[in-house]
């Protein structure tokens, strides 16, 4: 990690703010972007629409496209913060690297998956609640490598200290992805049917099909998602932990060693 290299100005931000910064921030790697995108996301989508054209658009397929979510997030959530100190990253060592990470994302998901239903089942709406503790294991689990047991306890203090970005983070993850979807789902057919006046080639959500529209807004979703949870977590610790003063004080500590070296080897 280079400090100097950092691509956000680390201070504390609204939950809303985050969600502006996601956009520049994907745009400053645009490029890099595109390939998750393209090698990533591409097949999954594939995929998809050839089981739907397989499966006339069984609801399951949408319902398969929206529970993917945390294990597509985990690399891409990765990515992100690798991006935020290193300008190029290899798209194979972060599948790998989060692969790595499986035992401890599974822990941190499981751990959201209890109380999800633990406050489903008590007070109804009250899921998006009781997630909130988890909601930051998986991105201390793979930035700060740390086991399943110890990245739900991180993220029991940083959501808890910090209860809107951690229920911001809790409630997109749920709904940003849904909502990217119809979004999708409109804009397609509407564009399709209604601008280029083309016979439906997909069927229709609204009839309970499962469309390539819908299944494109979802993954894009959950690009979007992860790097909002991503940057959620790091105000998180910029709020909790001073964490930007941290880094600060890292890249002050590495420009004096590069000077001490520099000064050492001018000397001999």
């Amino acid at each position: 990690m280079n400090p100097f290299r950092c691509l956000v100005a680390l201070r504390p931000r609204g939950p809303l703010e985050v969600g502006d910064l996601v956009i520049v921030f994907l745009r400053a790697r645009a490029r890099l972007w595109a390939r998750v995108v393209l090698w990533w996301l591409g097949p999954l989508w594939v995929l998809a629409s050839a089981l739907g054209a397989l499966f006339d658009g069984h609801w399951s397929l949408a319902v398969m496209a929206l529970a993917i979510g945390p294990a597509l997030r985990a690399p891409i959530a990765l990515l992100a913060g690798r991006l935020l100190f290193t300008p190029a990253v290899p798209l194979g060592t972060v599948l790998v690297e989060a692969a790595s990470r499986g035992g401890a994302l599974v822990v941190g998901w499981l751990a959201a998956l209890l109380g999800f239903a633990l406050g489903t089942t008590l007070c109804g709406f009250g899921g998006p609640l009781t997630v909130v503790p988890f909601v930051f294991a998986p991105e201390a689990a793979l930035l700060e490598r740390v086991g399943g047991r110890r990245s739900v306890e991180r993220s029991m203090r940083l959501a808890v200290g910090q209860s809107a970005g951690g229920l911001t983070a809790g409630m997109i993850g749920l709904l940003f992805p849904m909502f990217a979807g119809f979004a999708a789902e409109s804009a397609g057919s509407g564009f399709v049917h209604g601008v280029l006046q083309v016979p439906p080639l997909f069927g229709s959500l609204w009839d309970g099909q499962t469309t390539p529209y819908f299944v494109a807004g979802v993954l894009l979703g959950h690009l979007f998602t992860s790097v909002w949870r991503l940057l959620l977590y790091v105000d998180a610790r910029t709020r909790d932990e001073g964490w930007d003063l941290q880094v600060g004080l890292g890249a002050v500590a590495s420009a004096l060693s590069s000077r001490g070296r520099f000064d050492g080897e001018g000397a001999t």
